[in-house]
């Protein structure tokens, strides 16, 4: 016996829907369908296509904001290890109480290791600079002033917090993808139900709605 499972592939169950939407254009009246009719299967797939579309949209957003933030917390990373380098011809190798008061963390010298510390880094000696504009650096290669920073800074704020939001909604347009899809999934086995009910089960107009005939052999798996 055939069955009608429906796929887990959306291209392929979009690609279903549109079947056996199109079987109920040409067949909804002659076989008597009145609860899962063309208008309602038509609007659910126009639901879920729009919904994927969204969604996909979103992921492509949350890709090129995680690559914005890496590049500007790679920018800020490198300028911090000239900043270093640059402070030690001032406060020596060793930690100090120099180092921690202008930003650096954990009783060390060192480039902290993480995005999070880096950010704080940058903000925290921005403000330093602007305290102690003796320290400035402005050639061209050092550029270990205070604007410069700054704008470190605000590139990796703003990238880490476009990140973010770009997550965020990733999921949520794929909670609402999802809750769609299944409207559709559900639609389409009400269909699959009702037709059963109309149709005899070797009644070659299950092929016009893109489904097997129930009592049709089950065809074997496609080899790989």
């Amino acid at each position: 016996m055939a069955n009608n499972t429906l796929p887990a592939n959306l291209d392929h169950l979009f690609t279903l829907a549109e079947d056996m939407a199109d079987g109920l254009h040409a067949l909804e009246g002659a076989v008597g369908v009145k609860q899962n009719t063309e208008a309602t299967l038509r609007g659910d797939l126009k639901g879920a296509r729009s919904t994927e579309a969204d969604f996909q949209s979103a992921r492509q957003a949350k890709t090129t904001s995680t690559t914005a933030q890496t590049v500007a917390d790679s920018n800020g990373k490198a300028w911090l290890g000239v900043a270093r380098r640059t402070l030690v011809n001032s406060f020596g190798n060793a930690w100090s109480q120099a180092w921690t008061d202008a930003g650096f963390p954990d009783n060390s010298t060192a480039v902290p290791d993480t995005i999070e510390k880096r950010q704080e880094l940058l903000a925290s000696l921005g403000g330093w600079l602007k305290a102690h504009p003796d320290h400035e650096v402005p050639a061209p290669n050092v550029q270990f002033t205070a604007a410069r920073v700054g704008e470190l800074f605000k590139a990796l704020s703003g990238a880490r917090s476009g990140a973010k939001t770009a997550v965020t909604n990733t999921g949520s347009t794929k909670a609402v993808r999802d809750a769609t899809v299944e409207k559709l999934r559900r639609r389409m086995r009400g269909l699959i139900d009702e037709l059963d009910l109309l149709l005899p089960d070797d009644d070659p107009k299950w092929h016009q709605f893109g489904l097997n005939p129930p009592a049709a052999p089950q065809r074997p798996d496609a080899p790989d």
